[in-house]
């Protein structure tokens, strides 16, 4: 249960204007204070981004998906949590640009990773019924690698209201940009030695100590509304004590120029869609016929390093694709 103090942390967020969502463009406004709140935070709120019917369609099919691989018994990690993969349905009565390619988030990605991002990724979770919470994680692992500028973003909605009581994402604003662990600094300190991925105790208990305004905390998120968490972010996943499942969908947008080898699986029906799109580069291999989405969501290979990197950990960081958003 959130103590009193937690119940006073919020994402915060920006509100886009009727012209806004029907042009697809921010404001100079809303984009600076976006900016100025994923820098902060590492974490933003746009809110009233997507349309309820679509999130509706999608619900319906991805609950049905959801307790289908359940029930087979593919699970993510210990199956008291109650959290599974799942991809969401790539075809045509199904594939909503405000979902899946959203205007206004492009909008904020372009301007944090310094350029049209490229969207390597898509898919989502499901918090069935579960008693245990996930560990504190950060998405990118810390493999002496993680770049200390904003190079990867994770667009999440959820299909329904989210908040404590369904099992919303525990949250630690502003951990994005603590220092990075490298082989010569705090490696033992921030990172677990038996999960690479996994925060310490010892780390999390210091960070509520010095920053107790900024979590952690689970977030309310009404319906319609999506979140942009930058990649580096500690978050961890909390159970869902209902019998409803509540599912998110994620797409990540890499930097320009950071050569991230994963790519998407889509059918030839949706080219069309997806190429007219100027303002993101979808990295896609099309395919004749359907994309199975219960299938893909067992092969995903969660690989957010570089392709045939080239440069030592303590070059990285100057390369071209490093020096945007900074």
């Amino acid at each position: 249960m959130a103590t009193p103090h937690q119940r006073e942390i919020k994402v915060q967020s920006i509100k886009p204007s009727e012209e806004e969502r029907s042009t697809g463009k921010l404001s100079e406004a809303n984009l600076k204070r976006a900016l100025e709140i994923m820098h902060e935070d590492g974490l933003l709120m746009i809110e009233d981004a997507v349309e309820h019917e679509h999130l509706d369609k999608l619900n319906e099919r991805m609950t049905s998906d959801a307790f289908a691989l359940w029930e087979g018994g593919f699970r993510k990690g210990p199956q008291e949590t109650g959290n599974i993969q799942i991809d969401p349905p790539v075809e045509s009565g199904l594939f909503f640009e405000d979902v899946f390619l959203n205007r206004l988030a492009v909008c904020v990605t372009s301007a944090y990773l310094g350029g049209k991002p490229r969207m390597t990724f898509n898919s989502g979770n499901a918090a069935m019924h579960g008693t245990a919470s996930q560990d504190i994680h950060s998405d990118f692992g810390n493999f002496g690698k993680v770049p200390s500028r904003p190079f990867a973003v994770v667009i999440n909605t959820g299909l329904v209201p989210m908040s404590p009581a369904n099992g919303s994402t525990e949250l630690w604003l502003g951990t994005h940009v603590l220092p990075r662990s490298t082989p010569e600094t705090d490696a033992q300190i921030v990172i677990s030695p038996e999960a690479h991925n996994k925060i310490q105790r010892s780390a999390m208990e210091r960070r509520k100590s010095d920053v107790p305004g900024k979590g952690p905390f689970q977030p309310i998120v009404p319906k319609g509304a999506l979140m942009i968490r930058d990649l580096r972010l500690w978050h961890g996943g909390k159970p869902n004590p209902t019998d409803v499942p509540r599912i998110m969908v994620a797409q990540i947008h890499f930097a320009p120029g950071y050569r991230n080898p994963m790519r998407l699986q889509m059918p030839r029906e949706l080219r069309g869609v997806v190429e007219a799109r100027e303002d993101i580069d979808v990295a896609v291999d099309w395919v004749d016929g359907k994309v199975d989405n219960l299938r893909s969501t067992t092969q995903h290979t969660f690989n957010f390093l570089e392709e045939e990197r080239r440069v030592p950990h303590a070059e990285m960081e100057q390369g071209k694709w490093a020096a945007v958003g900074a």
